[in-house]
């Protein structure tokens, strides 16, 4: 749907990596060896031409399915505007020399409304008594009557792949010009320039956008003069401003200015405006995991682009995608900063530990939440892990925030109680309390607990003689790792046990007891 197949395993495949593969030839039994490939989806062997919707109307459509807008507009921009080919003729080049495809030139029926008429057309060629093999039944030129009759109130189209020779064989060949790794890059600019220069710029334009996303031409020595001759086409950088003035759709504006400022077309400072102002719209209400990636493709390589909260509503802002989003731009914006704590309530652990480890490293406290709470409560041990380090960067520690590091000394995680040793020793230095429990901590089973307890005791430096014999006696710590840093702490507190002068000269030589990283 829409240039890219997807179902509930959350994945994805573009038409774009498709093409990629096929040129490759590196998955040769899926894209150029069937009899059949069935493109099950609305659009899948749609033309330019118009179908019974307007662009308008179909937009319209998109948007009552609950498609956010700058993912609608896309979608609109894909099947009837001017970028690129059309689905037909991506998906002929994809199979090139398959006889048969099957696909829909418009709206296509659901899963559960093909499931009676491909059933039966199966039944049909069972009862037929033919054989298995497709290549048998359905000869190479001849259409296949029997599923075009079972689709028949459908939009159902077959068409063939593309066959070798003729314009379309040009278009393919160029494409794959640029999809070959074995070709050198300055070689693969040359091409570039063929299609820059041609009629039909503006088809080849993703795929030229693809290539300099994967080589942007600071990466490309040797292609100076091919680059400076790009930059010079007076008339194709007219036909692709005209086209970017035209854009509506967000997500392919920002890409066709970011090709434009590659090639020397505007200058950097109008593609950052052009940029900003597609983040602006992208971070909508109802925004969607398409939104959300785009702005951080362009946090990554544009910043925070200088947004502030005002800019926005703030049904813009309260949903998930938008504080993961949010996440990708890290704003200067108090207010925007803010707005990244609703990813502390995201479904995914993944999402809440980066939420806590972007406060921390930020050194923001997340308004509205309690990272305390995260810290006792949250099932993944990895977001209790960044909730004890976020809570090691205050720069006043309250009483309560060191009651609850001592709570995580005792959970069930080993990397938790490790993080909590770590914070402690960076928060407390003068407390003895502190010492104490990091004096328990070095007797942990853990030896990540017991590593990060002696090298925090090694920040506080505490005189109490008990805490000089816990470490005495975690010099016949079962890891040389934890050895060797409890021998380093005692240094610094000018008492070296009895043991510290063999740790600190046998280092790793002869054992076979440390951890497996470190």
């Amino acid at each position: 749907f829409a240039g890219s197949f997807f179902g509930s395993s959350g994945k994805t495949l573009s038409s774009g990596e498709l093409e990629e593969r096929a040129c490759r030839q590196d998955c040769p039994g899926i894209l150029s060896h069937p009899q059949e490939v069935f493109l099950l989806g609305c659009n899948t062997a749609a033309t330019r031409a118009a179908d019974h919707r307007s662009p308008e109307e179909y937009l319209e459509v998109l948007r009552e399915d609950g498609i956010a807008l700058a993912s609608a507009e896309r979608i609109v921009e894909a099947r009837y505007g001017a970028l690129g080919t059309s689905f037909r003729s991506r998906m002929q080049r994809i199979f090139a020399g398959v006889p048969h495809l099957y696909g829909f030139d418009s709206v296509a029926p659901s899963g559960a409304s093909l499931a009676g008429p491909l059933d039966a057309y199966l039944e049909e060629l069972t009862e037929l008594g033919e054989p298995g093999s497709t290549a048998e039944r359905l000869p190479s030129a001849a259409p296949n009557r029997r599923l075009a009759r079972r689709l028949r109130h459908t939009t159902f189209v077959e068409f063939p792949g593309m066959a070798e020779g003729g314009e379309a064989s040009v278009v393919r060949q160029r494409i794959c010009s640029l999809h070959d790794q074995e070709r050198p890059p300055t070689e693969r600019v040359e091409v570039v320039e063929e299609m820059v220069n041609g009629d039909d710029l503006l088809a080849y334009l993703p795929t030229i956008e693809r290539f300099f996303d994967a080589h942007p031409p600071w990466s490309l020595p040797g292609a100076e003069a091919a680059l400076a001759r790009l930059a010079g086409a007076r008339e194709a950088r007219g036909r692709v401003l005209e086209r970017l003035r035209g854009l509506r759709a967000p997500i392919l504006r920002t890409e066709l200015a970011r090709l434009a400022a590659r090639l020397g077309w505007i200058e950097r400072p109008r593609y950052e405006a052009i940029a900003r102002s597609a983040a602006t719209r992208l971070l909508a209400p109802g925004m969607g995991p398409e939104e959300r990636n785009a702005v951080c493709g362009l946090a990554a390589e544009l910043g925070d682009l200088g947004l502030r909260e005002s800019e926005f509503d703030a049904a813009a802002l309260a949903s998930s995608e938008a504080a993961r989003a949010l996440l990708c731009l890290e704003p200067r914006d108090p207010g925007l900063r803010g707005r990244m704590a609703h990813a502390l309530d995201d479904s995914s652990w993944r999402v809440r530990a980066r939420a806590l480890e972007t406060f921390a490293r930020l050194g923001v406290t997340p308004p509205g939440r309690d990272p305390l709470r995260l810290l006792a409560q949250d099932a993944s041990p990895e977001v209790r892990v960044q909730a004890a380090r976020g809570l090691g960067q205050s720069s006043q520690p309250e009483p309560v925030i060191v009651t609850g590091l001592f709570r995580a000394l005792r959970d069930p995680d080993g990397p938790v109680r490790a993080e909590a040793a770590h914070s402690l020793g960076r928060l407390a230095p003068s407390d003895p309390a502190v010492a104490a429990a990091l004096a328990r901590a070095l007797g942990d089973g853990d030896w990540r607990v017991q590593f990060a307890a002696a090298a925090a005791l090694g920040e506080i430096l505490p005189q109490d003689p008990e805490v000089k014999l816990a470490l005495d006696d975690a010099l016949h710590a079962t890891s040389w790792f934890v050895r060797y840093k409890v021998a380093e702490t005692m240094r610094k507190l000018g008492t070296e046990g009895p043991g510290a002068e063999r740790t600190s000269s046998e280092g790793r030589a002869g054992e076979d007891d440390g951890p497996a990283e470190g």
